[in-house]
């Protein structure tokens, strides 16, 4: 169920690009420039971690799965703070 009270149309969801590129993959396991987790998003915007998950099942908010995670690139988060400004 999203947010407003209306319902997701039945079937598998949409298939958006979040495929962790391989210097996603290189910054998660060297620790360089770490990816957010979403609890850290959400502190970085002053919401809730349910509002950061609808940010990025919309689009408005750039991310890639990691496995079964969200993770948003540092940069990915300064583009959406510039533009929602």
């Amino acid at each position: 169920m999203v947010g407003d009270g209306a319902r997701l149309p039945p079937g598998p969801a949409p298939r958006v690009a979040t495929l962790p590129t391989t210097v996603d993959l290189a910054v998660l396991y060297r620790g360089r420039g770490q990816l957010l987790k979403v609890a850290e998003v959400a502190k970085k915007l002053g919401v809730c971690n349910a509002t950061v998950y609808r940010l990025c099942e919309s689009g408005a908010l750039s991310h890639v799965r990691v496995v079964n995670s969200i993770r948003v690139r540092p940069k990915d988060l300064a583009e959406y703070l510039a533009a929602s400004r």
